[in-house]
């Protein structure tokens, strides 16, 4: 591989890898809650996803995967929720999941929660956001729920004639709630079958594409020329009401079609064939699926999909596809192709400096600490090298090896999340 500095200056050959290392493809779980009925079950699925401990489905992955959440459910269906049915009563789950919630497990916020029947209503959303805001609580990720022609599910944001969550002059508005409090990322149902987002495209991606975006109508075909074509993870979008938000996509398999996005779905997605594809082209993949969905079959998960699963953190646990949770890879994806740096070489070290992010959404800005976890450059010497934010080294980085370019590099460490009590 031909180094170069990223910036265009003379000095030592230094460049942004791809991945943290020694990662060749990222790739997460975006699973959505519905059909989630007990408590238990949800426990259970969270330790099997996120610790090495014995569960239900056998050993656990030791993975940092996301859950996605509700505030209310006005089926009566779930009472893994903020809120019992649809009131602003606090249910005896509720401190449970604010402790997900604040230890990053919960990302995903599913809606506000299924008003598959009807019935939401502004007020609902204010609710909402005062419990987080009044909490700290950080979510920066919306998952649309329950579209379908005709859904009375109005609280959803899109182009589509029953997304009115982004429309102004709808008694459903509340995006001038939502986006404010820090709801940066949107998927609106971009649901693709192309492996790797940010990846090279094939012809055969090509075909499949027209095939997807010939399914809509024409109210949504430019919209879903223009999302699918470009198969970027992430983009710009500009809400009903003029507020900038990044939308993003979610594979569920290679062939057409949706079925139930249940677990054996999953297993489809997470096939053998689709992981070396994922691998070879280099991309990213947030995989959608509904992880309670196992229809004729009994526990928590159908077997393939524990198997595709146990694939899946087999490959993480051999450095080859970086896996962690839906918020994570998005802000990763995004911190790392509009990162400014510039290096500088003096006698003792090799200076890389972070200069700002050019963030789509909010302009030029300096990136917290956070946000630059698992960022990886290659450089000749890795003992020499420092990474510098605001002109102050960022702690202790991790030497890395050669890796398949035969390049080492340095990498800002990222941290485990911690998993709470889950009693």
């Amino acid at each position: 591989m031909s180094l170069r500095d990223a910036n265009g200056a003379s000095g030592p050959s230094v460049n942004l890898r791809a991945f943290p290392y020694p990662y060749v493809a990222a790739a997460s779980i975006t699973g959505d809650l519905d059909d989630l009925v007990s408590r238990d079950d949800f426990v259970e699925l969270v330790r099997f996803w996120n610790t090495p401990e014995s569960t239900a489905l056998g050993p656990g992955l030791d993975l940092d995967l996301g859950h996605s959440f509700w505030f209310y459910d006005a089926t009566g269906a779930c009472d893994v929720t903020i809120f019992r049915g649809a009131t602003g009563e606090l249910s005896e789950n509720a401190p449970l999941l604010e402790r997900l919630i604040r230890s990053g497990h919960l990302d995903c916020l599913h809606t506000y929660g299924d008003f598959s029947t009807g019935g939401f209503r502004r007020e609902l959303a204010v609710r909402a956001i005062e419990y987080l805001r009044e909490r700290e609580l950080e979510v920066e990720v919306w998952v649309n729920h329950g579209w379908w022609r005709g859904s009375p599910n109005i609280q959803q944001l899109g182009p589509l004639a029953e997304q009115l969550g982004d429309d102004p002059g709808s008694p459903a508005y509340h995006t001038d709630l939502l986006i404010p409090y820090g709801i940066r990322f949107v998927d609106h149902y971009e649901i693709v079958h192309t492996v790797g987002q940010d990846a090279r495209s094939s012809a055969r991606d090509r075909a499949t594409q027209a095939v997807e975006v010939l399914r809509y109508g024409a109210s949504a075909r430019e919209w879903r020329a223009r999302s699918i074509f470009g198969n970027r993870l992430v983009e710009p979008w500009r809400l009903g009401d003029g507020r900038r938000v990044y939308s993003f996509k979610r594979f569920i398999g290679k062939e057409r079609g949706l079925g139930a996005a249940g677990s054996r779905e999953l297993a489809r997605a997470l096939d053998g064939r689709v992981l070396d594809e994922l691998k070879a082209k280099g991309g990213y993949m947030l995989v959608y699926t509904h992880p309670w969905r196992n229809p004729g079959g009994g526990g928590l998960l159908a077997p393939e999909a524990v198997r595709a699963l146990r694939d899946l953190a087999r490959e993480h646990h051999r450095g080859h596809i970086f896996v962690t949770t839906t918020r994570k890879l998005l802000t990763y994806n995004v911190v790392a192709r509009s990162l400014d740096w510039a290096v500088s070489s003096t006698a003792g070290s090799i200076d890389i400096e972070i200069r700002g992010i050019d963030d789509a959404l909010t302009g030029r800005r300096e990136p917290s600490p956070a946000e630059l976890e698992g960022i990886t450059f290659y450089t000749p010497e890795p003992a020499r090298t420092r990474v510098l934010l605001a002109a102050e080294p960022i702690g202790k980085l991790v030497e890395n090896p050669p890796d398949h370019t035969g390049v080492p590099s340095v990498t800002i460490p990222a941290a485990r999340l911690p998993l709470p009590p889950l009693a």
